[in-house]
């Protein structure tokens, strides 16, 4: 019913879960007690002097058919009333402190291991290849909607199952040692119960799958409209695009009504099934009472008292099989996550820092078999100032990312001072470098935490990286200067000020490699100006590369590369490049840079 990777997940946590199972017996124990009892208080009170006989046909529980009668029936009718009374309370008391304690355990359970695989798949997520980052919807759903169902699997079904089964058993364990002829019955007409619980299994988790995938479809679609919401309004697409939503929540409404119509007619059908052996067995108890006088009536009653009352736990069962398939489907989709292969991690060398140069020898790269790097053959001498430049889609920002260690070439190699790029720990090169990505992204919190990123570094320093990224003075003015709390994404700052931010948190590690992806494109002309004097004070003596579109960011570079579809064309210095490229000329003619 539950598959191999569920029941691991389970067994990471089987101590707590043990005790759990266990108070639950203590539970289904007292209920068992509380029903067999009914025959003994309705003899007590109608001072009938006869006890009942349950085990005379089991010699070795026998002992307590002699404890029931000397506690009270061998005794005055006042007494068996009073002891009945206290009898009673410590049967309610044990009662409320079993379910309480069940309860309190089952929050706690459950909570343990959704807060557990969220630790699991967060920590998973961080070392994905940042191509994943693009699937924003799917990533939320996992940890939203898939362990939110989760949750509920647990809390509505398997614990709940857990228990009603333990239940079950507990009431048919009593109902053998009343009537064994009649359980034997029982047993054989419950087994078709079984076999249809299992049919109904197999195809809710199969209809669960395609209700969790639809609800991915809802979450990305939504995702991405929010994100392009502004474009959507300009371009006047509103209706277009909810005819898109449209089509996929109709697919969802679909498979949610054939999910819950066999979910409602396996939970409805259980009363009726369970009927049947109820029926069976009354007519074979008949049978046995007045035929074959084998089966007293006080037998009969507490007999019939525990079927009953296991029709209850048997339609619990059926009901939260429901929520065990939707949560196995769901942790499925959490699994898809997990075993995803995390980012090439390199060898095991430190990087300890750029002593001479960078080499690129044949640079290949590809997205989805779609080459964007072609060839790329480059020398960057340590402490050089190079700008790439090129028309949109040349392959500027892939060739950063793959300098940066985001992405690992096909084909080909990035040379350290003569040493392949990823024979070294990846995450050591990535601590000796820095990036300024055309669009900042600031977390939510003060200006410090987002220079620091988390590290201890003094504030003096922090003010220092400030004032050469040209940011001390406007952060100056704000209220609580570098505790100024920023909204996230650093909506309450304008374009210029982020950028400069951005580069205050570059210098701030003092890096062996800058690397900056069109820090000027989307600002205006004052903000720019001040972001170019920024980055002159903040790159001298550095080793840094620029990917740019404005050749005024480019004119003053050690080394400009000049590129396009995906290949170095050209490189040299602004007049080199001026007499000798067709490409860089048309650059500099539309934008009039002479």
């Amino acid at each position: 019913m539950i598959s191999k990777e569920f029941l691991k997940l389970l067994l990471k946590h089987w101590k707590l879960i043990t005790i759990l199972v266990f108070v639950m017996f203590l539970g289904s124990i007292i209920d068992g007690i509380s029903l067999s009892s009914l025959p003994i208080a309705l003899r007590i009170i109608f001072n009938s002097q006869e006890p009942p006989h349950y085990f005379q046909h089991i010699p070795s529980l026998q002992f307590l058919d002699e404890v029931i009668a000397n506690t009270f029936f061998r005794v005055p009718p006042t007494v068996a009333i009073f002891r009945l009374s206290v009898f009673i309370l410590i049967l309610f008391l044990l009662k409320f402190l079993i379910l309480y304690t069940k309860d309190l355990m089952v929050a706690y359970v459950e909570e343990r291991i959704i807060m557990n695989l969220r630790n699991d798949m967060f920590r998973h997520l961080l070392t994905l290849p940042v191509n994943y980052f693009r699937r924003h919807g799917e990533i939320i759903s996992r940890f939203t909607n898939d362990t939110k169902l989760l949750k509920g699997a647990l809390t509505e079904g398997l614990f709940d199952f857990v228990n009603s089964t333990i239940k079950a058993l507990v009431f048919i364990t009593i109902a053998f040692l009343m009537a064994s002829q009649l359980m034997l019955v029982g047993i054989i007409t419950i087994v078709p119960l079984g076999l249809f619980l299992g049919w109904v299994s197999r195809r809710l988790r199969r209809r669960w799958d395609r209700i969790n995938y639809y609800m991915g479809e809802i979450a990305g679609y939504i995702n991405s409209v929010s994100r392009g919401i502004k474009v959507i309004k300009i371009f006047s697409t509103i209706e277009r695009e909810f005819e898109r939503f449209r089509r996929i929540s109709r697919k969802y409404f679909i498979s949610a009504l054939k999910l819950e119509a066999l979910g409602k007619f396996a939970q409805q059908s259980s009363e009726f099934l369970v009927a049947i052996p109820i029926v069976l067995l009354l007519i074979y108890s008949s049978h046995l009472i007045f035929v074959e006088r084998s089966l007293t009536s006080d037998q009969f009653m507490v007999f019939l008292l525990v079927v009953i009352s296991t029709i209850s736990p048997v339609k619990r069962i059926f009901r939260s099989n429901n929520f065990i398939q939707q949560g196995v489907a769901a942790y499925h989709r959490c699994l898809e996550l997990l075993n995803l292969p995390p980012e090439p991690r390199g060898g095991n060398t430190p990087f300890t820092g750029l002593e001479r140069e960078i080499e690129i020898k044949d640079l290949w790269f590809s997205y989805e078999n779609h080459p964007v790097l072609r060839g790329l053959n480059l020398k960057i001498r340590k402490g050089q100032k190079v700008a790439i430049i090129g028309p949109s889609g040349a392959g500027k920002t892939t060739f950063l990312e793959i300098l940066a260690g985001l992405l690992k070439p096909v084909k080909g190699q990035i040379l350290m001072d003569g040493k392949d790029l990823w024979s070294f720990d990846i995450y050591s090169y990535r601590r000796r470098i820095s990036i300024v990505p055309q669009e900042t992204y600031l977390f939510e919190g003060t200006i410090y935490e987002n220079l620091t990123m988390g590290e201890d570094i003094p504030l003096e320093r922090v003010i220092e990286a400030c004032k050469i990224a040209d940011a001390h003075e406007f952060i100056e003015k704000l209220p609580g200067g570098y505790f100024y709390h920023l909204d996230e994404g650093g909506t309450n700052l304008s374009g210029g000020q982020k950028q400069r931010l951005a580069i205050a948190r570059a210098i701030l590690r003092n890096p062996d490699l800058i690397l900056l992806d069109e820090p000027t494109s989307n600002l205006d002309a004052e903000s720019e100006e001040k972001v170019k004097n920024a980055l002159s004070r903040a790159l001298k003596g550095k080793t840094s590369i620029i990917v740019t579109h404005r050749l005024s960011t480019a004119v003053d570079s050690d080394l400009i590369v000049v590129m396009d579809g995906g290949r170095i064309l050209d490189t040299g210095n602004h007049e080199e490049l001026l007499k000798r490229c067709r490409v860089y000329r048309n650059l500099v003619s539309l934008q009039s840079l002479t």
